[in-house]
């Protein structure tokens, strides 16, 4: 049994970001006592995991989707419990039953732990002969406690002597192991020594890491061609994620040039890999109009693809989907509560908006009467199409008649300013809506916080140019909010990372937040660079 440090992929996908210092709470709602709970088995310096089993177990029991699923992957990982494939296999197939995302994927890894687990003996008998493929192999389960003690000391030692013989998935191991700084010193120019190594050896994931690594300037100096080529190497090897990050290049046309025919071509490869960010953008494509012609069928397909591989988030859009283009309620629904089982709080909000469908005449009158309780429920319900015609504009004029001296009005306001939906967009508007909020609540808004409108991202973007990471930061801000330039998420985040190339602390903790929520352990290895960054002083 070994001590959670790094949970995979699948648990990932539905932990929420974890704190070192969570205060585990036994009682309160289901979700709240899972979230508790998995907090406790992550966080290495916590004690009571026991405690935290038996709240997850019991929550399983009582069939809790996302705890059913955290147990199949405890015992597939021997987290908390001694390692058991079987049982790990049960508690996926119950979690599909319960309609988790992510179950195939998580099934096809569990196998793979136990194929290595019943070769154990054989791969320790081909180390011990010298061969350097059975060492990697060796030391990966060490470092994974599969069909072995979990042992990170010996687990490194296997993996040096396979990387001395040059063996790719040795060099890439160990090149984790010193980014992360598990089981040896952290040494990033060491890791990326590695990298390079097994990734000029053909290993795809070392290859899809100098890629990010150079297009991200993390830590090299920022090189697009260089990061171009080891994409492109990647890509013929069928790598996934770089599929899909090939695919957002060709859309955006940073490092390569823009070309939507390319951009497609590779999201759907991407998307039948597995790739669940892939299938969700093809499905937001198919169902916006965006780059493509609008296809709602081809939307459904995707947005469900994309929950089956784990974006829980494609319910919500395929819930409003159903809403807005088929006024098919229960099937909205049904999403909605998938949703909801994986913990997404958009799930409860358009259920509970749902709710309102057979009072939207009642919610009229109570409107009439000056309810702004009434006023402002109706007003999401236009924004959305939920029991009315979707119509931003008339969503827009509710908001403002129940804006007198209420800040979530004021807020949403501010936001339709911002966004121009409902309304023409005006920054100047949006921001001192953003001001009047701030005045009437005690959390103070970013937006108005920042201080961002037109005349201010000439100014950033003027300090840019000398290197300050406040600066890129704030552009950072603009760029993923849409304040004084369009909404430009591939821009946000370059100007997040050049914000913490530059030192910037808040940029850093950004950072190492957005690699925890992507799940796949490079991820891990990224969140953990930008953790080390900003816990630096």
């Amino acid at each position: 049994m070994k001590k959670g440090g790094l949970l995979l992929l699948w648990v990932l996908m539905f932990a929420p970001i974890l704190r070192a210092d969570m205060v585990f709470n036994p009682k309160g709602s289901f979700d709240l006592q899972y979230e508790d709970a998995v907090g406790v088995l992550y966080d290495v310096y916590q004690s009571n995991d026991d405690a935290a089993l038996a709240v997850i177990d019991s929550l399983a029991s009582k069939d809790y989707a996302r705890a059913v699923f955290m147990m199949g992957t405890l015992y597939c990982n021997g987290i908390g419990v001694e390692q058991d494939f079987d049982k790990a296999k049960s508690y996926y197939h119950r979690a599909e039953k319960l309609g988790c995302p992510g179950v195939a994927s998580a099934l096809a890894e569990c196998k793979k732990f136990q194929s290595y687990a019943s070769r154990i003996e054989a791969i320790k008998e081909a180390a011990e002969q010298g061969n350097a493929r059975a060492m990697a192999e060796l030391g990966w389960c060490y470092s994974n406690g599969v069909g072995v003690e979990y042992d990170n000391e010996q687990a490194v030692n296997y993996l040096k002597m396979a990387s001395e013989l040059e063996d790719p998935m040795g060099m890439y191991e160990l090149g984790i192991k010193l980014f992360m700084g598990y089981g040896v010193k952290q040494n990033f120019t060491e890791a990326t020594k590695m990298f390079e190594r097994s990734a000029k050896r053909g290993n795809k994931n070392a290859q899809y890491q100098m890629a990010l690594m150079y297009a991200e300037s993390t830590p090299f100096a920022k090189d697009n061609k260089k990061a171009t080529e080891w994409y492109d190497k990647a890509v013929l090897q069928n790598h996934a994620d770089a599929i899909y990050n090939t695919a957002l290049h060709y859309f955006t046309g940073s490092i390569r040039e823009k070309n939507m025919e390319k951009a497609m071509l590779c999201l759907k490869k991407a998307s039948q890999l597995g790739n669940a960010n892939a299938s969700f953008l093809l499905g937001v494509s198919y169902d916006q109009g965006k780059k493509v012609d609008e296809d709602k069928k081809k939307a459904i397909k995707y947005y469900n693809l994309a929950y089956q591989n784990g974006k829980a988030e494609a319910m919500v859009n395929l819930g409003k989907l159903y809403i807005c283009d088929m006024k098919d309620y229960a099937k909205a629904s049904e999403c909605f509560k998938k949703a909801i089982n994986c913990g997404l709080p958009e799930g409860s909000y358009y259920q509970g908006l749902l709710r309102n469908v057979p009072k939207i005449k009642e919610l009229e009158q109570k409107s009439k009467r000056g309810d702004i309780g009434a006023t402002m429920i109706l007003a999401e319900c236009y924004f959305d199409g939920i029991g009315v015609d979707k119509n931003e504009k008339k969503a827009f004029n509710l908001l403002k008649k129940a804006s007198k001296g209420n800040s979530d009005a004021l807020y949403r306001m501010a936001q339709c300013y911002a966004m121009g939906v409902g309304v023409k967009k005006d920054y100047r508007k949006a921001v001192d809506l953003f001001k009047q909020y701030d005045q009437l609540c005690t959390e103070v808004s970013i937006y108005s916080n920042a201080h961002i409108h037109e005349k201010q991202i000439g100014a950033y973007r003027q300090a840019a140019t000398t290197g300050n990471a406040e600066a890129y930061f704030m552009l950072h801000l603009c760029y993923e909010h849409g304040f004084g330039v369009e909404a430009n998420q591939h821009m946000a985040y370059e100007m997040l990372v050049r914000s913490a190339s530059g030192g910037y602390k808040s940029a850093q903790r950004e950072l190492s937040i957005f690699w925890t929520n992507m799940g796949d352990d490079f991820s891990a290895v990224k969140s953990d660079y930008w953790k080390s960054k900003y816990n630096s002083r």
